[in-house]
């Protein structure tokens, strides 16, 4: 993201980019949490940039996570 957002500044707007697999399916809570969060302070620096999945959210993703991902994105995605 942080490459991304470099490279692009305010020209575009960017999508996504907290892993499924790695981060929403196989971390816990608190690190579904911690990511969403720094995914979210990078890509909204200058505008333009919508909070989401990097892509495709799996079916078997812990309830937890998910539950940790929205909380993330009401507490930091609002700019």
């Amino acid at each position: 993201m942080d490459t991304v957002k470099k490279a692009v500044g305010d020209k575009v707007c960017i999508m996504g980019n907290v892993d499924p697999i790695n981060v929403l399916l196989q971390s816990g809570p608190e690190a579904v949490y911690a990511e969403s969060r720094r995914i979210m302070e990078i890509g909204k620096q200058n505008g333009g940039y919508i909070f989401s999945s990097g892509e495709m959210i799996p079916r078997a993703v812990p309830e937890e996570n998910m539950i940790s991902f929205l909380k993330a994105g009401r507490k930091y995605g609002m700019y």
